[in-house]
């Protein structure tokens, strides 16, 4: 049979959310294109930005879209010219055209394997659910420190939001991997024990006074800080990077993936569009600093050897069946999940 029925979770222009029928033929895939039957996925805050950005975007077109983009699955059918996957293949990876008509919460998914880079075989030690959770946010986090000097070379890391998923990642790769000497974290007294274990030396706890303030002292005791890593947006920091980060000469500098704006997820990316924005990422300064996202190329097979040594740890907050992807939502929404949120399609 080569036409294939199936439901994914996606919306008619500018509709909410809901089960949508779709059917592809096996037969007309191009010839890097591999058909994967998702056996999970898992959700990232940009996918509720894209989803709530997607009615200006195709306010001409008025087109369909779909959902998600960390997924991970089995390899169904290949295009004629895919060499790196066979059929049988366990994958995982980023689903990274935006605003089309696919996503990864859905049941098949066809991914152009010349123009998706950030896609492989999964660690051999990993559950499908767990390689569905590592992709977007290990790989934005291996990112975040390869714009600046080499993190074994840095002797201090303040990582903000040090309980996200970004943030996990980020401080396993500077304790475990590079063995940096202090990495300081800012987040809750409850994510301590987590952050800790990751390989938190020192925590700022930002429910416990003003954390430029706890920043400030902290550097006076321990040194400047070699590197700031921001995963999770705000402009806190950066009225005394000159009391907290080492000279520009050094190779210091500040990373951040959401800017000066800490996103709502519940609201669109146009969010980000701000006056404080524009003067972090066009104003001179008198430090280094860098807009980081996710960088194309060996990331995912360098990831892979790490879990496969046992060396980092996936944060996963909950596993919802795909009949409930609403109830993975809402833990999104919340705000709470310690983790990602992932949705599996087994039926127990």
């Amino acid at each position: 049979m080569s036409k294939i029925n199936y439901t994914q979770v996606g919306y008619h222009y500018n509709g909410p959310l809901e089960f949508i029928d779709r059917t592809v033929d096996v037969s007309t895939l191009g010839p890097h294109d591999v058909l994967v039957k998702i056996a999970a996925a898992a959700l990232n805050p940009v996918d509720l930005l894209l989803y709530n950005t997607a009615h200006f975007v195709k306010f001409f077109t008025r087109s369909d879209g779909g959902f998600g983009r960390d997924f991970a699955g089995v390899v169904e059918s290949t295009g004629s010219a895919v060499t790196k996957f066979q059929v049988g293949d366990k994958i995982s990876g980023i689903f990274e055209p935006l605003f089309t008509q696919q996503g990864s919460v859905t049941e098949y998914l066809i991914v152009d394997t010349q123009k998706s880079h950030n896609i492989g075989t999964i660690p051999n030690n990993l559950t499908l659910e767990q390689a569905a959770a590592f992709p977007l946010t290990f790989g934005t986090a291996y990112t975040t420190l390869t714009h600046f000097k080499k993190p074994a070379e840095c002797e201090n890391v303040l990582v903000l939001g040090g309980a996200t998923s970004v943030g996990a990642f980020t401080i396993q790769l500077l304790k475990k991997v590079h063995k940096v000497k202090n990495v300081v974290t800012v987040n809750s007294a409850n994510s301590a024990e987590r952050v800790k274990r990751y390989g938190s030396d020192i925590m700022i706890d930002y429910k416990k006074g003003n954390v430029k303030a706890q920043a400030i002292e902290l550097a006076k005791d321990i040194g400047k800080f070699d590197l700031i890593i921001d995963c999770v947006g705000g402009n806190d920091m950066l009225g005394c990077m000159s009391e907290v980060l080492k000279p520009k000469s050094t190779g210091s500098g500040y990373v951040s993936i959401n800017g000066a704006t800490v996103g709502d997820y519940r609201s669109s990316a146009l969010q980000f569009f701000t006056w404080d924005n524009v003067k972090l990422f066009f104003f001179p300064k008198k430090w280094n600093f860098k807009m980081s996202s996710i960088q194309e190329g060996t990331w995912y097979e360098y990831g892979k050897g790490l879990f496969e040594e046992g060396l980092l740890e996936i944060p996963i907050d909950s596993v919802h069946k795909y009949a409930n992807y609403q109830d993975a939502i809402n833990t999104l929404l919340d705000h709470k999940a310690q983790g990602k949120v992932v949705i599996t399609m087994a039926s127990s």
